[in-house]
């Protein structure tokens, strides 16, 4: 990591959905880093998904918005996104890269190195 780089652990709450084609989806984050305080950081993403949602590897990319990332005021700004992720056969354990940057001068690029489980609700079947 480059000199000034921050590395902390962090909680994420990850919600998203496709929007009647599994091409253009909406997902939305709350990022929690314990060291930064008790406040988290909350992120709403448009998002092209060319791979399906189901397959192993999955990757994403989009623009929104996001909190906390403007010095000195609590309000959003804009936010762009990439995430990688590769399901496993472990309980489906997913192991995830989130690359994020605030389009407010100053900012840095932030990477997300992670590990999810998601609630697959894509495999819920009601009668």
């Amino acid at each position: 990591m480059s000199s000034g780089g921050t590395s902390k652990g962090f909680f994420r709450l990850h919600l998203q959905t496709a929007l009647g084609i599994h091409l253009v989806q909406v997902s939305s984050d709350l990022l929690w880093i314990p060291s930064f305080g008790a406040t988290p950081a909350w992120s709403g993403t448009l998002e092209l998904a060319p791979i399906q949602q189901e397959s192993p590897f999955y990757i994403a990319g989009g623009v929104g918005l996001v909190t906390g990332h403007d010095f000195g005021a609590d309000r959003l700004t804009g936010w762009v996104e990439g995430t990688a992720a590769v399901r496993t056969h472990i309980h489906e354990l997913t192991p995830f890269v989130q690359v994020g940057r605030a389009l407010v001068s100053g900012n840095r690029t932030e990477f997300l190195l992670g590990i999810a489980h998601p609630l697959a609700p894509y495999k819920l079947h009601f009668p």
